[in-house]
């Protein structure tokens, strides 16, 4: 269903293979906790608990994360669909000034969980926070003060007053935001430090 193997999941729930052969196999009773790591891994990866034991895809394509933690929760979202697969997150119209303390560390739990990033930048933006090599820079005209996270088979959306994110699940919107995010990549400037932007 997800061409997830056991290995897959184990790294992403932080249990050996053998770990969830066992408890597929019913040879072990896993703690609570431990079914609420692989339920919760699970369901980031748009799989739905239902009766009798069973999951299906979830038919629901979108969700609401309100409040002022909702980029976190974001990150959250990000770390649980791709730290299995060690995936590559893209930020579209991403301004790393914007990011808390708290949202700093959130994001190196997503580097150290193998996570690779880029991201595009507004040409004037001369904060940059993580190594020059994972951003590109673009025209203001074309940049907007909407981040636009594309992850796995997802894509997350900032509202502007940045109250919401609304993260959409569906592969082919994935992919076609992949290749806006790409063609930007692409078209952008290699980003400035602050010191190259001074001397322009």
């Amino acid at each position: 269903m997800l061409d997830l193997s056991v290995k897959d999941l184990a790294d992403a729930v932080d249990m050996s293979a053998a770990g969830i052969t066992k408890i597929e196999k019913g040879l072990t009773k896993p703690y609570a906790s431990t079914i609420q790591k692989i339920q919760e891994y699970l369901e980031s990866r748009d799989l739905e608990f239902i009766e009798d034991d069973g999951v299906k895809f979830q038919r629901k394509i979108y969700r609401t994360l309100c409040g002022q933690d909702n980029y976190i929760n974001l990150i959250d979202d990000i770390y649980y669909t791709l730290r299995g697969i060690k995936g590559e997150c893209l930020f579209l119209f991403a301004d790393d000034r914007l990011s808390s303390e708290v949202a700093i560390e959130a994001e190196k739990r997503l580097r150290f969980a193998g996570i690779r990033m880029r991201n595009i930048i507004n040409e004037n933006n001369d904060f940059l926070r993580y190594p020059l090599k994972e951003y590109k820079a673009i025209p203001s005209l074309y940049f907007r003060q909407s981040l636009i996270v594309i992850y796995g088979r997802k894509v997350a959306v900032t509202m502007r007053d940045e109250s919401d994110v609304i993260i959409l699940s569906d592969n082919n919107l994935a992919e076609a935001m992949r290749s806006v995010f790409e063609f930007f990549w692409a078209h952008g400037t290699d980003a400035k430090s602050p010191s190259q932007l001074e001397t322009r």
